[in-house]
């Protein structure tokens, strides 16, 4: 029986306060890795103050 093959989780974490403009670092990653899709998948984990912004810009993007 053939194990199945595992998929590398990257995830990054930002600190407790973050402000909109930190935002445009994660739509820099994004433009880096639509440019050179990473063989892994990636995790962003904003702080509370940027979870309702970056989804809503997630879910506009194309």
């Amino acid at each position: 029986m053939a194990l199945p093959i595992i998929t590398p989780l990257v995830a990054g974490n930002w600190k407790m306060h973050g402000l909109l403009k930190d935002l445009e670092e994660a739509r820099h990653l994004q433009a880096l890795l639509t440019e050179n899709p990473a063989q892994a998948e990636v995790l962003l984990c904003p702080p509370t103050t940027l979870i309702h912004p970056m989804t809503a810009w997630y879910a506009a993007a194309p």
